[in-house]
């Protein structure tokens, strides 16, 4: 079992911290790690000191309440996937200082907060999933924060009524996705008269670069796709 590099388990409770830590922590050649509480139980994890060195991807579902002491440990994370963990607005200052993390998913509730701010690191950071964070309201991704971000996703978060300001100006990114948010979102993408889709509309934005002569300038686009 130490030499495993994958591993998913499920129906945890609290009561299995102690053992499942000590697990964990034998585990010095894991890459791959999900853990699922089960609903009515938090997903505890304070008692493992650090985490597996080369850990490179981390999925957790469950109650967390804040980010665990020893995020700081994973150094070679790039992919982390919370889900209904119910971090607050404090939560981003752990995540942003892991060094080589390439894409961030925070869903069902994972993040609790109305402002949700990137102020410093995410140097390669390259996919940002936003999903069913039901009281977010603002996004706020200061100047060079997130050079590398490429994609941009934003699902079932239908208290936020814009986009990042300077969303646009984002030197790498290709992609903005937009699935069930509001309809003054959606509107100030698209103009009026979204709100009467008959369906909720699936909305991708590209980035297209126009060239001529003198200079080469970005514009974007959108697209209904259903």
């Amino acid at each position: 079992m130490e030499q495993l590099r994958s591993i998913e388990l499920g129906g945890l409770i609290e009561a299995d911290e102690e053992q499942l830590c000590i697990s964990i922590q034998r585990m010095q050649y894991l890459h791959y790690l999900r853990l699922n509480s089960q609903p009515q139980f938090a997903l505890k994890l304070d008692a493992l000191p650090s985490a597996p060195p080369y850990l490179e991807k981390l999925f957790l579902v469950g109650k967390l309440g804040k980010v665990p002491h020893w995020f700081n440990t994973l150094v070679n994370l790039k992919f982390l996937s919370l889900q209904k963990s119910e971090l607050g607005e404090d939560a981003i200052s752990h995540i942003q200082t892991l060094p080589n993390l390439v894409q961030l998913d925070l869903a069902k509730n994972a993040f609790v907060g109305e402002h949700l701010c990137f102020v410093e690191g995410f140097k390669k950071l390259q996919r940002l999933y936003l999903r069913g964070l039901s009281e977010l309201k603002e996004i706020v991704i200061e100047d060079g924060m997130m050079p590398g971000l490429k994609e941009l996703n934003v699902m079932a978060c239908k208290e936020l009524r814009q986009l990042p300001n300077g969303w646009k100006h984002q030197t790498h990114l290709k992609a903005v996705h937009l699935y069930d948010v509001s309809s003054e979102l959606v509107e100030s993408i698209c103009g009026k008269g979204m709100d009467h889709h008959p369906t909720k509309p699936f909305i991708l934005l590209t980035r297209t670069d126009d060239e001529d002569e003198a200079q080469v300038e970005s514009k974007w686009v959108h697209q209904i796709l259903n």
